[in-house]
């Protein structure tokens, strides 16, 4: 199991999750001290993410040679992106923890923007054509879905929390239609894994890591759909109704994160799973 990359990666699209939600609601003049929190809390989650993706280097002093092919190689745009992506995201933090607003605005935007990037660029280092289960568009579907899945839960929470500013539906229709993707993605994969090809030993494969999916790590896959599919749909039907979303629970908030968050990290447990990897007994 790819520790490293599942914390990394999910890391990066937390913290451009909460950049771009952070951004829309100063912009929408809904911003609190929750807001502040969030916004601060974005270079720390991003850079703590790009350590521990380290370790998934043999000598990790080597990373930098990661960087020398950024005109070929995906993963060497990955890790400029993410760097830039870190350093916009410490100047925005910075202005939110100085409460210095002269160039939030711009420095919000163009953290969100490298933020997207970085993850488009993250969700493209998996589109190897020698490999049937990652070289699909599901992968880049569950890496957008989850970013922005965070992204509308940061917004739904942190403009009900208070109980001062009405919810746009939009952020919950975003969670439910994010909740809905990381479905399909899930149900996509599985396809994949089921499907029967012209290739009796490729055909083999898959079945075998299709066994590993739905025994050993049927768990995983059951909290991934529980809590990273299912749960933002159930929110968006619970809180569509105004007044309820204006009377959010702070506690309860902060638990559905942690949960949709669990699942998140499960469900980039299958990229895994479901990687080379587990092909070795063939």
């Amino acid at each position: 199991m790819e520790w490293s990359l599942i914390l990394f990666t999910t890391a990066l699209q937390l913290a451009c999750g909460l950049s771009l939600a952070t951004i829309w609601l100063k912009y929408k003049t809904i911003s609190n001290s929750y807001t502040r929190i969030a916004a601060m809390a974005v270079f720390p989650i991003a850079v703590c993410g790009m350590l521990v993706a380290m370790f998934h280097l043999g000598k990790p002093a080597n990373g930098v040679y990661a960087l020398m092919n950024i005109g070929t190689s995906w993963l060497s745009r990955e890790n400029l992106l993410s760097s830039a992506f870190a350093g916009a995201a410490c100047l925005y933090s910075f202005t939110w923890w100085k409460h210095k607003e002269s160039y939030q605005t711009l420095l919000g935007v163009l953290t969100s923007l490298l933020g997207v990037c970085a993850v488009a660029a993250s969700a493209m280092v998996y589109q190897i054509p020698t490999q049937i289960i990652w070289n699909s568009g599901w992968v880049l579907l569950s890496f957008f879905a989850t970013t922005l899945l965070f992204s509308s839960f940061a917004v739904f929470f942190l403009s009900a929390s208070t109980g001062k500013q009405p919810v746009a539906k939009s952020s919950l229709f975003i969670m439910g239609i994010c909740g809905i993707a990381l479905l399909i993605s899930v149900l996509w994969m599985m396809s994949i894994l089921g499907q029967a090809t012209g290739d009796p030993y490729l055909t083999a494969k898959l079945q075998y890591v299709y066994k590993i999916v739905t025994g050993e790590y049927l768990p995983w896959l059951l909290v991934y759909m529980l809590f990273a599919c299912l749960l933002p749909i159930g929110l968006m039907l619970t809180y569509w109704s105004g007044e309820k979303a204006n009377n959010v629970n702070f506690r309860f908030g902060l638990v559905s994160f942690v949960f949709i968050l669990l699942g998140s990290l499960a469900g980039r447990s299958l990229l895994y799973i479901v990687g080379p990897d587990n092909f070795l007994p063939f």
